[in-house]
Parts: structure tokens; C-alpha cells; sequence
């Protein structure tokens, strides 16, 4: 066994001469080699595998501070809820920042390329590790000057992914429950639960309720609400006004 110890105050080891050379310091391992080392002829810091600098490189670090994983994944695990990561700029101008791209740099892109997937994993109650719900971008169309994107919003729904909501401008603009799928739709207002409502299950479509009047299209304007449609020079209109009973009345 034997062991380096630098002590004192400022205890520094230096390797190389600032000659235009590589330098590193090797790990032999017993099935694996790695090495941390200067790859001179790039100005970068590298960790890698085997013995020989800029062979098979798993993090590498320029001269800009920049850091790169060329091939491989990064995790980073706690054990409690404390952030994972942080993205902190300290810019002070009023431009977009801190920033996060995801980039397929592919050589040969066609349509409908997945450019970019983000899952949420997480157990089930049989310990399987399960996809409950998922982001996902394509290039539909990658001709130069005609590009189209589309970004999807998925989950988990019975134990099978279901299609929540598409942007696609490209064919359907903005979409919801594009795979015609038992999802309901609801938008609140202040004070009413089912402003909008589209009742899948059943192919209804509800303006201020929930509940169907034996029609396609079911508008209530509640207790103390007239429902008004007017044109856009405000010189004609038609009010139709339906309270809790019965009757309904029509003017012009």
C-alpha cells in the first residue's frame, strides 16, 4: 500500500509544464480503467474511461465553464424533497433567462420526428415503476420556410395513456381529447362550477350547467340571468330568457 500526502497551508500539485501536452492521472481498476485528465489540444478537463485522454469521455469541461455529457445519462438522487436542480441566472437585463433547450441535432430530420419527451415516473401500488403522465414535442413538418411543431399532453387514465391535449397548428390548431376518448372538459368562472362543459360520455355540450335539456347544446343562464345574442352592430338582438320552470320566452 502506499499513499501521497500534500500538507501545509497551500499544498499544490502540479502536472505538466504549460507545454502543449496532454496530462492525466489514471485510475486502474481491476476490470475498468479511468482517467481524469487534459485533453491540451481542445483546453478541455476530461473524466473518461480506459487510460488514454479523450478516449471514450464521460464529462468533459471547456475553457467557457461549459459542461458536457457526451454520451451517457445523468441522475441525480436525494432522499428527501430538497431540489434536485436549480437553473439560477443573475442577469439583470430584460432578457429571457435562466434558459433550457432540448435539441435533436439529427443529420437527417424527416416529419413527424419526436424531438423532445419529458415522463413522470412513479410507483404504483405493486411497486412497478409507471408513466402517470408525459410532455411530448414533434416536428411535423421540417421543410425549410413550411416547419410545423406540435407539443402533446398525455396521462395515465384507467391504466392506459390518454391523450389530454395537442397544439397543432399545423392541422387542428389547439386540441383536446384528440383521441376521442371518455375525457370531459370543463371551464369555471367566478361563480359557476360549468361555465363551458363538454360532456364526452355523452356528446353533449353545456353553456352554464351540467345538466342536458334534451339537446345537443344546453344554455342556462341560471335563475337570474338572461341569455342575450346579439350581432356585431349591436342594432339587432335576440334575447332568450328560461327560468327554473318550465315556460321560456323568446323577443326579438
Amino acid at each position: 500500500n502506499s499513499s501521497l500526502a500534500l500538507k501545509g497551508t497551500t499544498p499544490t500539485l502540479t502536472i505538466g509544464d504549460a507545454g502543449a501536452e496532454d496530462t492525466k492521472i489514471v485510475f486502474d481498476g481491476n476490470a475498468q480503467d479511468f482517467y481524469i485528465g487534459l485533453d491540451d489540444s481542445a483546453d478541455d478537463l476530461i473524466i473518461g474511461l480506459g487510460s488514454t485522454v479523450g478516449t471514450t469521455p464521460i464529462i468533459s469541461v471547456d475553457e467557457n465553464k461549459d459542461v458536457a455529457i457526451p454520451d451517457g445519462g445523468l441522475t441525480i438522487t436525494t432522499a428527501d424533497t430538497s431540489t434536485n436542480l436549480t437553473l439560477k441566472s443573475t442577469d439583470a437585463s430584460a432578457s429571457a433567462a435562466p434558459r433550457m433547450i432540448f435539441e435533436r441535432d439529427s443529420a437527417s430530420p424527416a416529419d413527424s420526428d419526436q424531438l423532445g419527451l419529458t415522463m413522470y415516473f412513479a410507483d404504483n401500488d405493486a411497486g412497478e415503476s409507471t408513466n402517470f403522465f408525459e410532455i411530448k414535442a414533434l416536428a411535423v413538418d421540417v421543410s425549410d420556410g413550411t416547419e410545423d411543431g406540435q407539443l402533446r399532453f398525455s396521462g395515465i387514465v384507467a391504466g392506459s395513456s390518454v391523450e389530454y391535449l395537442r397544439f397543432d397548428p399545423g392541422s387542428g390548431g389547439v386540441v383536446f381529447n384528440d383521441g376521442s376518448a371518455d375525457l370531459n372538459f370543463r371551464v369555471e368562472s367566478d361563480g359557476l362550477t360549468h361555465a363551458m362543459f363538454v360532456d364526452a360520455g355523452n356528446d353533449l355540450v353545456h353553456l352554464g350547467t351540467s345538466s342536458s335539456f334534451g339537446t345537443f347544446l344546453n344554455i342556462s343562464g341560471g335563475s337570474t340571468h338572461d341569455i342575450g345574442i346579439e350581432n356585431s352592430t349591436g342594432n339587432k338582438s335576440q334575447i332568450i330568457a328560461k327560468n327554473n320552470s318550465s315556460s321560456h320566452n323568446t323577443q326579438m
